[in-house]
């Protein structure tokens, strides 16, 4: 019995073990799916976190005072250009990802947002090259102050228009219009050069009037609403991704407890079917087993090789299928029935005349060890004698000789089996 037990462990161990290595390889294949889809929405939502601080730090410019934004024009270009990059990146991202959230929409809108901001920012770049003109002009006229004074009076006019309030736009626009009349008066190349440039201050005037429409179109932009709705989908993606991983986690824990259970409930049926001899003195069970164990390298060596006849009291195509073909088992099993049972016919006759419980018991568990191995004959004397011991009947002399017989047939078919068949 003990022998079987170590058999029945050791098949439960080898199909524990199968059992564990497709759970965890199934569960490996996942979590690297959710491994992947959980780099690509990181990425992405860098992406966008990064896209966002860049239009934020602009959208925080854009509330400077004209003269203070004017000079940071040059920086505010550079922030946009980043922003175009970034969502350059973006798109290529979300072309080589799957299950991520849409950012079509998002990409459009800061197409518009770029549009713009680039309009706005080149009235800025318009003042910021007028004023270098201005002063190249004032340079070239150095040594004509009357005119000269017309470029410094044009510069003059010119920022107070830009940089302060309204009311005085229309002594403005008078004083310019003054500096019209006074060109008549000049030659023609210094009269044409500064009518030119009154143009040109004109139209800055005009295309910088439209740059406070531009400011407050970007400032309530829809873009800021777009970002935030998608870092609010990427959270929510983040967080569904940690809970799969949880379940997934759960599952793994559960499927490896079912598996042990069923096997450990598989296993207490078989040993519950040969269980036996378990009121037996414990005196009496350790003389048989160190017996068994002395006599057994000598008896079993000199068993003579079984016969083609012989082959058939074990059915071994029974128990590899009972075994899920496990060989070794098969092997562990033949030879602890050899050890543990090649004597019972003796056993059996001394106990009938000193102890019928005994008896029964020890032909209860030849009962079931011989349909363990698939050795029907065995198995059905057996049966035949255990349900006369039930009855308290005393066995015939030929049914315990058949008991004996062909227990010995089925040592030898095991040792066949062992020694000369390859299983």
């Amino acid at each position: 019995m003990l022998g079987q037990g170590m058999v029945l462990e050791h098949h439960q161990s080898k199909f524990v073990y199968k059992a564990m290595t497709i759970i965890g390889v199934i569960w490996l294949l996942c979590v690297s799916v959710i491994f992947v889809q959980y780099r690509q929405t990181a990425k992405m939502s860098d992406d966008v976190v990064e896209l966002g601080n860049h239009i934020m730090s602009f959208h925080n410019s854009l509330h400077f005072r004209s003269p203070y934004r004017v000079i940071h024009t040059n920086d505010m270009s550079l922030n946009i250009q980043l922003i175009y990059s970034l969502r350059v990146q973006l798109e290529a991202d979300y072309e080589h990802s799957v299950f991520q959230p849409d950012v079509t929409h998002l990409i459009y809108v800061i197409d518009k947002f770029i549009e713009k901001s680039q309009l706005f920012l080149s009235s800025d770049l318009d003042v910021l090259n007028m004023a270098e003109q201005l002063k190249l002009f004032r340079s070239e006229y150095e040594n004509q102050p009357d005119i000269r004074r017309y470029y410094v009076d044009l510069g003059a006019y010119l920022f107070e228009a830009l940089f302060t309030e309204g009311e005085q736009s229309p002594e403005i626009y008078r004083s310019l219009d003054k500096i019209m009349v006074a060109s008549q008066s000049m030659s023609p190349d210094d009269r044409q050069h500064l009518q030119l440039t009154l143009a040109k201050v004109s139209k800055l005037l005009s295309e910088y009037a439209e740059s406070g429409y531009l400011v407050n179109r970007l400032l309530q932009h829809e873009i800021y609403q777009e970002l935030h709705t998608l870092e609010n989908e990427y959270f929510k993606l983040f967080g569904f991704i940690n809970v799969l991983l949880l379940v997934l986690s759960g599952l793994l824990i559960a499927s490896l407890f079912v598996v042990v259970m069923f096997c450990q409930r598989q296993c207490r049926r078989v040993v519950e079917s040969l269980h036996s001899d378990e009121n037996e003195p414990v005196s009496e069970k350790s003389a048989e087993k160190n017996k068994g164990k002395k006599e057994v390298l000598t008896d079993v060596q000199h068993l003579p090789v079984a016969g083609t006849s012989v082959e058939s009291k074990i059915d071994i195509p029974q128990m590899l299928s009972s075994l899920n073909d496990d060989k070794e088992s098969v092997k562990m099993l033949l030879r602890v029935f050899i050890e543990d049972h090649y004597e019972d016919g003796e056993k059996l006759q001394k106990q009938i005349s000193s102890d019928l419980g005994a008896a029964m018991r020890t032909a209860h568990s030849l009962k079931g060890v011989a349909g363990t191995i698939g050795a029907n004959e065995l198995r059905i004397i057996a049966i035949d004698i255990e349900a006369k011991l039930k009855r308290e009947e005393i066995p015939t002399d030929e049914e315990i000789q058949a008991l004996t017989t062909s227990l010995d047939e089925t040592v030898k078919s095991a040792q066949f089996w062992l020694e000369q068949a390859s299983i």
